[in-house]
């Protein structure tokens, strides 16, 4: 398309949609953000970016929306941009206009060299620049934040506020008016989050841990129950920061006792906030955190006995609470690694067997040991009391496996491998073959295949795997029959003995693509079913395709310009 008549290629309901949102004043911004490329942003339900390539005459060579809608090469947000584009760029001020303006304008008069911004400050007077600084601030309760944190000076408790300032300048800035922030506003929201996780890292960076973690637990403070659309997981993200710079602090070998104990103790006065109550981990993700400062008696029975008092709150048989006790007791696991005798914490290892963790840990420890029998005793059990878990169960039988490897217990790794492979494991598979020698190998695996053959279609997956792999073909295309949807994934395979056949099943894949497609993007991927076909057929199949098509649906424009961009020569 081209901005001069872009309004005969797009559907004529987007268009007076796109009208209408441009003659409103939807178009909120638009920017050329590189040369040829502009970035705009419109409102609707909700904001959205939209971004514009245009070649030298001002053809559209790339769009793109943030909207979720799918229905077409071009939605109604795209249109009104296309709108303020055609206006801004014509009568003078398009690409090729200011390229001629430019080029007389170097015949007249010397071009003066561009001064960037630092030497343009380097000649303000001081008072100037506080004049417009201080205007600045006056205009966004955002920069007064950021010039007073970065220039306040003071005390670290008048530094916290300054902080906390900053970050509720943002997020008020960006939330509706019952406090929520949307998806397209969540990114510039947290900006304030950011710039305080930057000053809480350089405060560390400058030896002062006590202000980066209380810097560090006022983000998560502010950030942890915040009402908003984050798709992306930025909130989430900006929470581990917080707990990696707490982990920072926990490994340095030289802080003070009494450091410690006033870092152990905000974290726990953070953690006892009600706004860590709920379904999430982060209480005992700032628990854990506790640890490495519990170095006296006395920490250590602080912290123990708030997680006793989290243990009582959550016994309940509820999945999430079940969670919540091993994270718990977890980190009671952890203290006594840390501080008491190894007696001790295998003992508290041993009772909690029934935790998946618990379970993991005693593995790798027998392994660590060298005692491959108590890895498979530990496994056998496992295995046995999470019946209902698949996922564990799974854990426990490769841990087992990989302990028959070890110790050369070649029939109990090729059983083992054998429950597996009916699994859907196709890895297994390999590892099962190359245990045979070439000569014996073809009088095993017809029985496997027979076996995944019967499963229907659980874990079909497998099955055609490793009909490729013993080079199957018959079977496989006996499969391509009855899943005509696959010959897109086995047609390589297939081409050389099945040609005729596969061509045919993708003939018909197409048709019935075309009958059920109703939009450009439909009909784009109709034509990339033909390109397929061109491969696995040749041009002349491809080309009886398309021309099938084109009789077929005469009144359907956008298809046939699709099957028009087709190479068939």
């Amino acid at each position: 398309m081209n901005l001069a008549d872009f309004q005969d290629e797009i559907e004529e309901v987007i268009l007076e949609r796109g009208h209408q949102y441009y003659q409103e004043g939807c178009v909120r911004s638009l920017e050329e953000i590189e040369p040829n490329v502009y970035q705009a942003k419109v409102s609707g339900s909700d904001f959205y970016l939209i971004q514009v390539e245009l070649d030298e005459e001002n053809n559209i060579m790339a769009s793109s929306c943030s909207c979720p809608y799918d229905w077409g090469e071009t939605c109604k947000h795209e249109a009104a941009v296309y709108f303020a584009l055609q206006k801004r760029l014509s009568g003078g001020n398009s690409p090729n206009s200011r390229k001629k303006a430019e080029a007389a304008s170097k015949g007249s008069k010397a071009v003066l060299p561009k001064k960037d911004l630092k030497q343009i400050l380097a000649e303000t007077s001081q008072e100037n620049l506080i004049g417009f600084l201080l205007t600045l601030a006056g205009e966004s309760a955002e920069i007064k934040a950021r010039l007073e944190l970065a220039f306040g000076g003071g005390n670290e408790q008048e530094e916290i506020k300054r902080c906390s300032k900053l970050i509720r300048s943002y997020l008020d800035k960006n939330s509706d008016r019952y406090g929520f922030i949307g998806y397209q506003q969540m990114d510039e929201a947290l900006t304030g989050v950011e710039l305080v996780l930057e000053k809480s890292r350089d405060a560390l960076l400058k030896g002062n841990p006590l202000l980066a973690v209380r810097l560090a637990l006022l983000v998560m403070a502010e950030v942890v129950d915040l009402e908003g659309d984050d798709s992306d997981g930025g909130v989430g993200a900006l929470m581990n920061e917080g707990l990696y710079l707490l982990d920072e602090v926990g490994e340095m070998d030289d802080l003070p006792a009494a450091t410690r104990e006033s870092i152990l103790a905000l974290i726990l006065k953070e953690a006892e906030s009600r706004r860590y109550y709920g379904e999430t981990g982060w209480q005992t993700d700032l628990l854990s955190r506790c640890v490495p400062f519990a170095a006296t008696p006395e920490a250590r029975k602080r912290l123990g006995d708030f997680l006793q008092k989290l243990l009582t709150a959550n016994q309940k048989t509820d999945w999430s609470s079940q969670y919540r006790i091993e994270d718990i007791l977890e980190i009671q696991y952890s203290l006594l690694v840390r501080f008491e005798s190894a007696a001790q914490a295998e003992f508290f290892l041993n009772q909690h067997l029934n935790y998946g963790s618990f379970r993991e840990t005693a593995i790798r420890l027998a392994r660590e040991q060298g005692d491959e029998e108590r890895i498979v005793r530990l496994c056998l059990d496992g295995e046995e009391q999470d019946q209902e878990k698949f996922g564990l169960v799974t854990r426990w039988k490769e841990y087992r496996y990989q302990s028959y490897i070890r110790t050369g217990q070649l029939a109990a790794q090729r059983s083992l491998a054998l429950e597996f492979i009916e699994g859907g494991s196709f890895p297994h598979y390999q590892d099962l073959k190359g245990t045979y020698s070439a000569a014996e190998w073809p009088a095993v695996y017809p029985a496997i295949l027979e076996r995944l053959a019967g499963q229907g279609n659980r874990y079909r997956s497998i099955y055609t795997q490793v009909l490729v792999e013993e080079q199957e073909w018959e079977k496989l295309m006996a499969y391509v029959r009855t899943t005509p949807s696959s010959v897109d994934t086995y047609y390589k395979h297939l081409v050389p003995e099945y040609r005729e056949e596969i061509c045919r099943i993708f003939r018909s894949n197409i048709k019935q693509a075309a009958a059920r497609a109703s939009t450009r993007s439909h009909y784009q991927v109709v034509c990339a079913m033909v390109r397929t076909l061109k491969k696995a057929g040749g041009v002349k199949d491809a080309r009886e395709a398309v021309r099938e098509l084109l009789l077929m649906y005469p009144r359907r424009p956008a298809m046939r310009d699709e099957l028009g961009k087709i190479k068939l020569d």
